[in-house]
């Protein structure tokens, strides 16, 4: 997921990097990438999820919005990280008392 969100929108030299350090095919990535462009924002889990995240995470722009939605409402990078991955694997989001549930809140409007 990690190296996914990162190629979005990267040239294809970046991106032959990025398979290099992590060590998978420019293969392997594209299918990661297909599968979060047109698969998974189809799945019974991401659904769940759609109606609890804000709407600056966007489908099309999955997973590297909703990372970056992680990242913006924790502490360190390793804990969005965790947060996001722990979100995905239980299809709902952990509400703690003055933790993550900031990003469940609604969101104000450009005009309030």
């Amino acid at each position: 997921m990690l190296v996914t969100a990162t190629v979005q929108g990267l040239q294809p030299t970046t991106i032959n990097e990025l398979c290099r350090r992590f060590e998978v095919s420019r293969r392997t990535v594209k299918r990661w990438v297909a599968f979060f462009e047109a698969a998974y924002p189809t799945t019974i889990q991401w659904r769940r999820l759609r109606g609890q995240v804000p709407i600056e995470v966007r489908d099309k722009d999955l997973p590297c919005s909703l990372l970056m939605c992680f990242f913006k409402y924790s502490k360190t990078t390793e804990e969005g990280i965790i947060l996001c991955l722990s979100t995905l694997a239980k299809s709902e989001f952990e509400h703690k008392k003055g933790g993550f549930e900031l990003v469940t809140q609604k969101l104000p409007t450009s005009q309030e």
